[in-house]
């Protein structure tokens, strides 16, 4: 009688994980008969990739450029193996792709008599590997989202990869028809950036790559957004009027959009004796700025047109008649957006200035101003101070009725003050 051997059996872990920065993938397979010499085959193939919204929206010249992007599963290496008569156990080692595409894959390690001329027997062992990347190309960007800040500007904003290769920055691109490209480049640790430099009421489409030494990404999903209309603004008058008993000058502005949230700056400054133009060639900012008594930003709500600039007159200097400019500025593109003039009267009642005002210096920097009461009924005092030869606007400081003195401590070393004291009454 003879006895047969069992039937080769192989066994095995499956299935198996593995990150491409480990290099080599182990596979490790024993049998349950030891005793006889045998050569087995061995196949690895590569799964089919089921569409994801980490993988979907791949360009043509990406997916020729790499192997990992075919759909179709195929063999991707073949060999060989040995048992020798007492040895149960063999090790497959697969090299792991280092500049993978994808976020991950599954491979099959497929085991076989040898010789064996039809691939479609049932294998001996079926060892599925799924592999990370964690060393190839980054994974696409998520959740990108785009809004428009001003007519030439947009933010940007999106949620790094989920999985693939490291970050080493992001290229943040934004299309438009006939037009080129505008790109930016932002660090790893970025996860928004300011786009500028676009056309205003342009529909555009932004999208972001992240890249790494290996390679860009694949793009992420295009966030589609439309700039805002250019902003233009206008005064409701051509010339403005105002009393300084009217305390608050009121100014209505409106803007030829109401679509999207705006926020403008203005200023009012003095203007010089003939002056045509708040700008002189000879004038620096600095000595522009010197003249600005009032300053402050004014706001359109999305769906409005109309808003008013407010400019206090309570700290104006007592002088019979002047004018001055109000500018309104784009804050994000530094434009002047409109300017006008305006004529100031003061028709405040002035009284005699207070007698005996006395000013003892009590350090290198302060003073105390002090004066005799007004006999006749005073609203408030006003005490302005200028160190002699200085361009600036005055300092000014507003006190009620009841005060009769004043301790100043802003002032320069060694320096030379002019200092007036005013009443006022309503």
């Amino acid at each position: 009688m003879v006895e047969t051997q069992p039937e080769l059996r192989l066994s095995y872990h499956s299935p198996m994980q593995a990150k491409t920065s480990q290099k080599v993938a182990h596979f490790t397979l024993k049998r349950n008969i030891k005793d006889f010499y045998e050569e087995l085959t061995w196949v690895v193939t590569k799964e089919m990739r089921r569409k994801s919204d980490d993988d979907s929206s791949t360009s043509s010249s990406q997916s020729s450029s790499s192997s990992d992007d075919s759909d179709s599963p195929h063999e991707v290496a073949r060999g060989s193996v040995t048992f020798n008569p007492g040895e149960d156990t063999v090790v497959v080692d697969y090299p792991l792709k280092q500049n993978m595409r994808h976020a991950s894959q599954v491979y099959r390690l497929l085991m076989r008599k040898q010789p064996c001329d039809d691939d479609r027997e049932r294998p001996l062992a079926n060892v599925e590997l799924n592999v990370i990347n964690d060393t190839g190309y980054p994974g696409r960007t998520r959740k990108p989202f785009a809004s428009s800040v001003s007519p030439c500007d947009c933010s940007v904003s999106w949620e790094s990869p989920a999985g693939g290769g490291p970050v080493d920055g992001y290229q943040v691109v934004a299309k438009t028809k006939g037009e080129p490209d505008l790109m930016v480049t932002v660090g790893p640790d970025e996860r928004r950036t300011i786009l500028t430099g676009l056309k205003p009421s342009t529909d555009y489409d932004i999208i972001v790559y992240p890249f790494n030494e290996v390679g860009e990404a694949r793009p992420s999903q295009p966030a589609h957004v439309t700039t805002q209309d250019e902003l233009k603004v206008e005064f409701s008058e051509k010339f403005y009027s105002f009393k300084a008993s009217d305390k608050v000058a009121v100014i209505p502005l409106k803007r030829h959009f109401t679509r999207g949230y705006a926020t403008l700056n203005w200023n009012a400054r003095w203007c010089k004796r003939h002056e045509d133009n708040v700008n002189s060639d000879s004038e620096s900012d600095s000595e522009g700025r010197a003249r600005d008594f009032a300053s402050g930003s004014i706001t359109f709500p999305d769906g409005s047109e109309g808003s008013e600039v407010r400019i206090p007159l309570q700290q104006v200097p007592p002088k019979k008649k002047s004018f001055f400019w109000i500018n309104i500025s784009d804050p994000n593109r530094k434009k002047r957006l409109a300017q006008m003039r305006c004529s100031l009267l003061d028709d405040r009642a002035h009284l005699v200035a207070p007698k005996d005002p006395k000013v003892d210096v009590t350090g290198p920097t302060s003073m105390v101003v002090t004066w005799s009461p007004q006999e006749a009924p005073v609203h408030e005092y006003m005490v302005a101070y200028n160190r002699v030869g200085a361009n600036a606007e005055p300092h000014r400081h507003t006190l009620p009725s009841s005060d009769h003195s004043i301790a100043i401590d802003d002032l320069t070393p060694e320096s030379a003050y002019v200092v007036v004291v005013s009443a006022m009454g309503e």
